[in-house]
C-alpha cells in the first residue's frame, strides 16, 4: 500500500506469457492482439462529500477495478521458430536458385552491380532503375502443408535491416523498399530504386575521398548484440567494403501494419504505414537466382547528354 510500482519491479512480478501448441511441429500460433486487465481493490467513496462510504456494520465499503493495458511495439516479443534441417540443407546446396521462407526467417541476398552502373553511366542521369526478382510457379497440390507466396516483401541494404527492424523503423524509399507479390507475373517488382543505387554510389566516392584525403575513413556498424552503432575507421577500402557490405541488398518478407485512417492523393485513397516487422505466417517461395540460377533482372533508363540511348 502506497508503495511505488516501477518498471523494475513490475517485471519481477511478471516476466511475461509463453504460448506454445500441442498440435505438432507443423503448427505456428498467430497472436493477432495482446492486452492486460490489471484489476485492483478501491475504497467507496461519497461522490458529493467526498467521504468513504461505510458498509451497514461501519466497515468501509470496497469494490473491484480494472484497467486495460494493450501491447505495443515496445513489448518484446520473442519467438522461437526453427526449420528442419533437411530445409537448411537444402538452402545451402542449391545453387540454382534462392528462396524466401516465413517464419523462422530465411532471405533472399543479392549484390547489385553499382561499380558497373557508376563506370558505365559516368556523367549521365540516372532517371530511373528497376529491379525484379522472378519466382517459379509452384503447386500446393503435393502437399498436404503447401505455403502460398510471401504477399508483401521488403527490400533494404544489407548493413541496414538489423537496425531497421531493432528500432521499428518505416520504409524511407531510400535504403528500403516495399513491393507485393504479383499473382499474374510471378514477381516481386521495385518499380525505382534509383535513390538507393545513387546512395551506395555516394557512399563509396565518400570512403575513397576520406582515405585520400585524410589517410582513413570512419563508419559505423551497428551491433545486433548491444543494439548501438560502432564507430570503426580503416585505411583500406576493401576493408571498408567488407564491413559495410554497402553494395548488398536482402529481400525479407515483412507485415504491413496500417492506421485506420486514410488520405486522399493523387492516386486514390490510401492508409499510412504506421509498422513493419517480420513476416511469422506460413510462406514460402522459390526464385530465380543463385550462383548457377541466372542473374536478376536490373532494368536501368537514364539520360545521356555526350552519347545517344537510353
Amino acid at each position: 500500500k502506497g508503495a511505488k510500482f516501477d518498471n523494475k519491479e513490475f517485471f519481477e512480478a511478471f516476466k511475461g506469457l509463453y504460448v506454445k501448441s500441442d498440435f505438432g511441429d507443423g503448427t505456428v500460433l498467430y497472436v493477432n492482439q495482446v492486452q492486460m486487465n490489471v484489476v485492483y481493490k478501491c475504497y467507496a467513496v461519497d461522490s458529493i462529500k467526498g467521504t468513504p462510504l461505510t458498509t451497514h456494520d461501519g466497515k468501509d465499503s470496497t469494490y473491484y477495478a480494472y484497467r486495460v493495458f494493450n501491447s505495443t511495439r515496445e513489448v518484446i516479443q520473442a519467438n522461437q521458430l526453427n526449420n528442419d534441417e533437411k530445409i537448411n540443407e537444402l538452402i545451402k546446396n542449391d545453387k540454382t536458385c534462392t528462396y524466401l521462407k516465413t517464419p523462422a526467417g530465411i532471405f533472399t541476398e543479392a549484390t547489385l552491380p553499382i561499380t558497373q552502373i557508376n563506370e558505365e553511366l559516368s556523367g549521365d542521369t540516372l532517371n530511373a532503375v528497376k529491379l525484379t526478382f522472378s519466382n517459379y510457379n509452384q503447386s500446393n497440390s503435393s502437399s498436404n502443408f503447401g505455403m502460398s507466396a510471401p504477399s508483401d516483401v521488403m527490400l533494404i541494404r544489407k548493413k541496414d535491416k538489423d537496425r531497421f527492424f531493432a528500432k521499428n523503423l518505416l520504409i524511407d524509399e531510400v535504403s528500403s523498399f516495399r513491393t507485393s507479390h504479383s499473382t499474374s507475373t510471378n514477381q516481386y517488382t521495385f518499380s525505382n530504386i534509383t535513390r538507393l543505387i545513387n546512395a551506395c554510389i555516394n557512399d563509396k566516392k565518400a570512403a575513397e575521398k576520406d582515405i585520400q584525403e585524410k589517410g582513413k575513413v570512419e563508419y559505423t556498424v551497428y551491433n545486433t548484440e548491444t543494439g548501438i552503432d560502432e564507430v570503426k575507421s580503416t585505411k583500406d577500402i576493401t576493408t571498408w567494403e567488407s564491413d559495410t557490405e554497402w553494395n548488398k541488398v536482402v529481400l525479407i518478407p515483412v507485415l504491413v501494419t496500417y492506421d485506420s485512417s486514410s488520405s486522399d492523393n493523387y492516386y486514390g485513397t490510401s492508409n499510412n504505414i504506421i509498422g513493419i516487422q517480420h513476416d511469422l505466417r506460413p510462406g514460402y517461395v522459390k526464385l530465380k537466382g543463385g550462383e548457377l540460377g541466372g542473374t536478376l533482372n536490373l532494368e536501368v533508363v537514364y539520360t545521356s547528354f555526350t552519347k545517344s540511348g537510353n
